[in-house]
């Protein structure tokens, strides 16, 4: 019988001993890093690129900053770097869209030179180009990571670890129990974004509202007025966040021209002066769309890459505004949507989003649409929803915290929690619950919520009109 595993037994070297050790630089990442720095642990940031910013670096604009009464609900860490970078004229900051509730564009670059500046200014030790590959347990305590880089594979001891990964790769390699995909195991597609100069959006959109069934405008997605998107809304707004064109493929196909098997999305990020950017879809051969899959990731990486030529043909040739459009670059990373996520103390619902429910352990509130992109609807909360601290405690390991995508909750609340810009608020709750308990030797488990929303307060974040006494108390 062929082997399946071999045994590995090798000593590592401990590279750094920290009170915080956060695993994953991405919009959660980075602040949850300053937060526990700013809190007074000593604090590693760990990184698998040679960037922060993780799907920033797509040029997404951050969502979820305003509810969907224009309150801005995400303050704290994520504004502060937000504000930098409109004194750098890196962002128009943020903008009220009647579909998104919000938008903040930003320039990506720029987003990471303030990061590194303000990892400076907080004394956040960062460790870049280093890929998180396992845990060395101690009973349900996570005694160390273990990174691999370019001096090999290491340990990195902590305290307290904060899983901002965007996959609960922590929590999966610490045996922690987690959901994924939907009931049928089956994840959303995976993204690949490409950037264009010199499209004619005045065209392109005039095109969207002469013709709104052709390019798949639809009148019965809901936005936050309730009403449906009506051609006219791509007159007033500056951010054409578009997914469709699906009766335009057909079309060409009609006409002899044979595209891939993918589906173009087009969004411009608030500035008609910014360019373009197009987006491809793609399902893995297996159907699971599992980026927690190594060998899916690598499938996925390539045949999106080897569609870029074809669906840059389809888009000169049948999209209104582009034909004269330049590819200026395509992202150095993969749009991953859901994977993984951990099974918490509390798991957010649907109902609770909806509902607008409140909590006394709120640690974040949200607002952004449930964008279910199973159904391809969006589902808007009725002004905004806490997040309670027990969705940031996974159960089965007692030094860990998760932020992001990841905390606990349904996958349907969770298509709400992972917008960016609620991202920066869960993880920089994370990272100061992290060094109270990697300061005061106490498990996430068993600290009290009110010390972590003073904390929390002190560093600028919004908890809502309750402040320290909570919502509803639930």
């Amino acid at each position: 019988m062929a082997r399946t595993s071999l045994p590995f037994a090798k000593g590592l070297p401990i590279a750094a001993k920290k009170d915080v050790v956060v695993i994953g630089g991405g919009p959660t990442g980075v602040p949850a890093a300053l937060s526990a720095a700013r809190a007074g642990a000593d604090t590693m940031l760990v990184e698998q690129h040679g960037w922060v910013g993780g799907q920033i670096n797509q040029e997404m604009p951050l969502i979820g900053f305003l509810d969907s009464n224009g309150k801005q609900i995400i303050r704290g860490l994520g504004d502060e770097i937000i504000k930098r970078l409109v004194a750098l004229r890196a962002s128009p900051g943020h903008i009220r869209d009647e579909h998104e509730a919000s938008f903040t564009p930003l320039d990506s670059r720029m987003f990471n030179a303030v990061s590194f500046q303000m990892f400076k200014e907080a004394g956040v030790t960062v460790l870049l180009d280093s890929y998180f590959a396992d845990v060395i347990m101690e009973g349900e305590t996570i005694k160390a990571a273990v990174v691999a880089n370019k001096s090999g594979l290491q340990a990195i001891e902590g305290k307290v670890f904060v899983d901002a990964t965007g996959d609960a790769d922590i929590v999966g390699r610490a045996g922690a129990p987690f959901t994924k995909g939907g009931s049928d195991g089956k994840m959303m597609a995976l993204l690949l974004w490409m950037l264009f100069y010199n499209v004619d959006w005045e065209r392109f959109r005039d095109a969207l509202m002469e013709d709104p069934q052709l390019y798949d405008v639809d009148p019965d997605t809901p936005g936050i007025s309730g009403e449906g998107m009506k051609p006219e809304y791509f007159q007033k707004t500056r951010f054409v966040n578009f997914w469709g064109f699906r009766n335009l493929v057909r079309e060409a196909q009609k006409k002899g021209y044979k595209p891939g098997n993918w589906r173009v999305g087009v969004w411009c990020p608030g500035r008609m002066d910014q360019g373009g950017y197009a987006s491809l879809r793609y399902e893995t051969a297996d159907g699971t769309n599992d980026a927690t899959d190594g060998g899916n990731v690598s499938e996925a990486e390539m045949e999106l890459r080897m569609m870029v030529p074809d669906a840059v043909s389809f888009i000169h040739d049948w999209l209104p505004g582009w034909r004269d459009a330049v590819l200026a670059s395509v992202s150095p990373i993969l749009g991953v949507q859901d994977t993984r996520i951990a099974t918490g103390e509390y798991t957010l619902t649907e109902d609770d989003i909806l509902t607008s429910r409140r909590f006394e352990d709120v640690i974040a509130v949200g607002g952004a649409k449930i964008d279910d992109w199973e159904t391809y609807k969006m589902i808007y909360p009725k002004g905004n929803y806490d997040i309670p601290y027990r969705c940031l405690v996974p159960k089965g390991v007692e030094n860990l915290l998760v932020g992001g995508r990841s905390i606990s909750a349904t996958r349907k609340a969770m298509m709400s929690v992972r917008a960016m810009g609620i991202c920066t608020a869960t993880g920089q709750a994370a990272g100061a619950a992290a060094a109270l308990c990697a300061k005061g030797n106490i498990s996430p488990r068993r600290l009290d919520h009110r010390r972590l929303r003073e904390l929390l307060l002190q560093q600028g974040v919004y908890l809502g009109s309750g402040e320290l006494d909570g919502g509803s108390g639930s």
